[in-house]
């Protein structure tokens, strides 16, 4: 039988990939953001950023 070889460039796409998957269900959740009704009532009435 030969053996498999798997390159370390294709370990690294792979794991890569696996990542973005991964990643898909946070970054989805997010939103665009538009979706938040302006309060009106704030200082400057400005983009907010929450960390």
């Amino acid at each position: 039988m030969s053996d498999a070889q798997i390159g370390r460039r294709a370990l690294l796409r792979g794991a890569g990939g696996l990542a973005a998957l991964a990643a898909l269900p946070s970054l989805a959740a997010c939103g665009t953001g538009t979706s938040r009704a302006s309060s009106g009532g704030g200082k400057g009435g400005g983009k907010t950023v929450v960390v």
